[in-house]
């Protein structure tokens, strides 16, 4: 499944959208909202976003996204730039596709992407989470960093921490600390 955009006038360039985690399923996007593919396609670009499978949907991306340029390809013409882009995981994929696929991708523009791969990028969610817990919280056994027994009761706990932290100059510094090694930027969530 896949959904095509195609502008009044074509300028030549074919964009496709890769999504986040979880963000594919059986429903696909052109671009990461409704207002960037209508700005998009005004300005001449053709866009385009295939149907992935839910959660971590590399593979399904990998193999999809090529096929999608030939069926924009079939109904525009040969393109004159192909573009990958992407968030997150879409973002990785965005790369990889140039990597797997260069003679059908030009580039890519990873948003976000975890361009070093799933584990780095699990590791250093990692980095962080072992700085929030030795620096806030070190004998609460509650904040378990890995085999995870009750994810719901362990967030609730780390939440719980969070809050208390944030009364104090030194919990925010020790926030502030370990967020910037998991590199979270100050508007995540």
């Amino acid at each position: 499944r896949y959904v095509f955009y195609e502008p009044g006038e074509w300028n030549g360039t074919l964009l496709t959208w890769n999504p986040g985690y979880g963000g594919g399923g059986a429903t696909p996007a052109g671009g990461p909202s409704p207002e960037s593919v209508n700005w998009l396609t005004e300005q001449g670009y053709a866009v385009a976003g295939v149907a992935a499978g839910t959660g971590w949907a590399v593979e399904d991306l990998l193999a999809a996204a090529p096929e999608m340029v030939d069926v924009a390809e079939q109904r525009l013409g040969q393109a004159e730039h192909v573009v990958a882009w992407g968030a997150s995981m879409g973002g990785q994929v965005s790369v990889a596709l140039m990597e797997q696929s260069p003679d059908v991708f030009d580039a890519a523009l990873p948003l976000c992407g975890s361009i070093a791969g799933a584990i780095p990028m699990l590791n250093s969610a990692l980095d962080g989470t072992y700085a929030f817990k030795t620096l806030l919280a070190p004998e609460d056994d509650r904040l378990e960093l890995v085999d995870v027994t009750n994810e719901g009761a362990r967030q609730a706990a780390f939440r719980e921490v969070l809050t208390s932290a944030q009364q104090t100059p030194e919990g925010r510094a020790r926030i502030a600390l370990a967020a910037t090694l998991a590199q979270m930027p100050t508007w995540s969530q």
